[in-house]
């Protein structure tokens, strides 16, 4: 039986644990107001904040939810982050059941999310472009040799070309590249 929209909402949120009321919209079609994010024991989460690193144009009022209470104490980095690595899920439209989020912690040796394969295991990356050009590099060689494939997000135009181009020299032979995916994440409209 298929789920309704509100069931695959939460279902989805066990795994992303927050998302932003532009992903709910597209996602599942659903408005969120007050009573209804009361209704459905959601936890509303409201930041100002950069969503791509450098933009100033990018500063924008966010309203997210959770499950959890705990995620309304995080830094809107932290938020910014789960809600990208969320809608990289979305966009390489992976299952959440294989899917193992980490994002919003400060641990930059560590992918951004797991994703089971059938080859192996993917890492995933969001990318604000706020990481310095060898932080960059340093991920793509690193999680390139210790995973099957890597899934590397970003939230702007401007980094997907970058992180394009850089890929192409960590990794110049295409093999090497086929188990790269750049996505384009606005996880806010």
């Amino acid at each position: 039986m298929t789920p309704t929209p509100t069931e695959a909402l939460l279902d989805d949120l066990v795994v992303d644990h927050v998302l932003s009321a532009g992903q709910i919209k597209r996602r599942y079609g659903l408005r969120l107001n007050p009573a209804r994010i009361h209704a459905l024991g959601l936890t509303p989460i409201e930041r100002v904040m950069v969503t791509v690193h450098g933009a100033p144009a990018s500063v924008r009022a966010v309203q997210f939810v959770a499950l959890e209470s705990r995620w309304a104490r995080q830094e809107s980095w932290a938020l910014g982050h789960l809600a990208g690595v969320a809608e990289a899920r979305t966009l390489t439209n992976n299952p959440r059941a294989l899917w193992r989020s980490e994002a919003g912690r400060l641990d930059s040796a560590r992918p951004d999310a797991i994703y089971l394969m059938e080859r192996g295991m993917a890492a995933v990356e969001f990318d604000t472009g706020s990481y310095d050009n060898a932080t960059v590099r340093r991920k793509l060689r690193e999680f390139g040799r210790s995973y099957a494939h890597v899934i590397y997000a970003v939230s702007g135009q401007r980094r997907l070309t970058y992180v394009r181009r850089r890929l192409a020299i960590e990794w110049p032979s295409a093999d090497d590249q086929k188990r790269f995916t750049l996505v384009h994440a606005p996880w806010w409209a």
